[in-house]
């Protein structure tokens, strides 16, 4: 009823971590009293600008937030701070169990922390972010154990790991790939579970039974795009990884809980969305649907078009997408407008079809050839030399590789002017839009920066 309705919206999640008993939980508190103010002139407000002021630690300050972990137990009805310093202006990473995914009812479903009722795990993470440590506390105890330390020359990507029984699985990109690697409880290494020129991306499901774990990678298959994505699985008792969805395509899955079946569903940007059924070993099931675009085409809708270039180097091969006008005529010549975003978390380039239409195509459609496409250092899901590209260089690491695409494009296309460029780009977009103007002003003519944070020595 209606009340029921108010009350469910008057609920606010507390951020804890709760045991599988429910007689305790975990939380950060983190103190912000010493980190400095920063503030934002709000100009549009009626009836006269406002000040807006928030706590922003700035890079090289002394001041930053610190984080404590707290633990609340009902037994003792006794909330205890943990020591668990190892690293100065250190920051903690709670890991959680995977919440349900039934989300459509109001039922309350509590998120747990990661482990048992007697052990929680958790990272904590230098300042430099060169340093992290995978740490289990040990309530019997009262101690912190630290398992795994991970540590680089450079910034450290890190995801949680996994827990089976008196086994871990964590992944680090240590041998200059994304890989996953087998541990016993107590930290020993047992070994490595996958290698090779291409990297893993995350578990889709550890079947405990089989000993089998299922995880998605990219870049391993010849050929293809590096950033199509596939499902493999791999032994934890050792042997090679299985490729599970055959396919010149960008993959996702949905796999089951017991790893026996997992939903396939594959595209290119442009080709036709299909999903099947398949089995664990990879053999299709059935057919489930495929994408019915009709009316879209109808519409006068067309596909874009992936396409391959190289680096400013030489040698590395980028990948982009080029949508052009509906209403295309090959005897004419376009402006190019290249949509950007350098990264290094992403490079704003899509994979599969349907997504990110509204800043690409649309603009294609004002009578522009619009082009998205990658740069070194722009995405993690390749080597970690492709990410650490660039690494103390923030602002025009990626900007020789745009050029470079504007340079073999209008080469290849007679149909792409190569005096009328323009760049656009939102927040890490923003800046590099401008800078393009700023680096190189005889290829970029037009820059359209959205909201760019300009100067990073200042940011984050």
């Amino acid at each position: 009823n209606e009340e029921e309705v108010k009350k469910k919206n008057d609920r606010k999640r507390a951020g804890v971590l709760w045991s599988k008993d429910s007689k305790q939980f975990i939380m950060i508190r983190s103190d912000q009293r010493k980190v400095k103010d920063l503030w934002v002139i709000h100009n549009t407000r009626d009836p006269r600008p406002t000040l807006e002021s928030y706590k922003y630690p700035m890079p090289g300050e002394k001041e930053q937030p610190v984080s404590h972990l707290l633990h609340f137990s009902f037994d003792s009805t006794k909330l205890s701070e943990l020591p668990i310093s190892k690293f100065k202006d250190q920051t903690v990473s709670l890991w959680s169990t995977t919440p349900a995914t039934n989300t459509r009812d109001d039922d309350f479903r509590p998120t747990l922390w990661l482990g048992d009722v007697n052990n929680f795990y958790f990272a904590i993470t230098s300042r430099d972010l060169k340093s992290v440590d995978v740490v289990r506390w040990n309530l019997n105890a009262n101690q912190k154990e630290v398992v795994i330390e991970e540590r680089s020359n450079s910034y450290i990507d890190f995801n949680k790991i996994e827990i089976l029984g008196n086994e871990l699985i964590w992944w680090s990109e240590r041998d200059g790939w994304g890989h996953f690697y087998l541990y016993s409880k107590d930290g020993k290494l047992i070994r490595q579970l996958t290698s090779g020129p291409f990297h893993t991306e995350g578990v889709a499901r550890v079947d405990e039974k089989s000993r089998r774990l299922y995880f998605a990678a990219n870049g391993r298959e010849k050929g293809e795009d590096p950033y199509y994505e596939h499902l493999y699985s791999v032994g934890l008792d050792g042997g090679v990884a299985n490729l599970l969805n055959t396919g010149d395509y960008n993959h996702s899955v949905s796999i089951n809980d017991n790893a026996s079946f997992f939903v396939n569903t594959y595209s290119k940007v442009n080709t036709t969305p299909v999903s099947v059924l398949m089995d664990k070993t990879g053999l299709k099931i059935m057919d489930l649907e495929t994408a019915d675009l009709s009316q879209l085409f109808r519409a006068g809708f067309k596909f874009p078009e992936p396409f391959k270039f190289k680096a400013d180097d030489g040698i590395t091969d980028l990948y982009g997408v080029m949508y052009k006008p509906f209403d295309f005529d090959s005897t004419k010549t376009y402006p190019i407008i290249q949509y950007v975003y350098p990264g290094p978390q992403t490079e704003a380039v899509n994979k599969s079809f349907g997504r990110g239409l509204d800043r690409t195509d649309r603009l294609a459609q004002f009578g522009f050839v619009v082009v998205t496409l990658g740069n070194r250092g722009g995405h993690p899901a390749r080597s970690k030399w492709y990410h650490n590209y660039g690494y103390g260089d923030l602002r025009d690491y990626g900007l020789a590789d745009k050029k470079a695409a504007v340079d073999q494009l209008a080469d290849r296309h007679s149909f792409i002017d190569r005096n009328r460029v323009g760049i656009h780009g939102h927040s890490g977009g923003g800046f590099m839009s401008t800078a393009a103007m700023l680096v190189y002003p005889d290829v970029f003519k037009v820059a359209v920066s959205s909201a760019g944070n300009h100067e990073n020595n200042i940011y984050n």
